[in-house]
């Protein structure tokens, strides 16, 4: 007797393949999402200096005697 199987349900022996593909699809997705954010805040620490946000006073003498 041959086995037949419908169009959207895969052979019993492609399903532990099929999940593992998917869990390392997902742990994929997890990591490149947890490395994007974690460069993101990255950034905008970095980018704090720049509007003076941790500028110690000492940074604005150089402003003050030009005004």
């Amino acid at each position: 007797m041959v086995a037949t199987y419908s169009q959207t349900q895969p052979p019993p022996e492609y399903m532990a393949l099929y999940r593992l593909t998917k869990f390392k699809q997902a742990a994929l997705m997890q990591i490149i999402g947890t490395v994007l954010m974690t460069v993101t805040i990255l950034a905008l620490f970095a980018s704090l200096p720049f509007y003076g946000v941790f500028t110690p006073p000492e940074a604005n003498v150089d402003i003050a005697i030009y005004n």
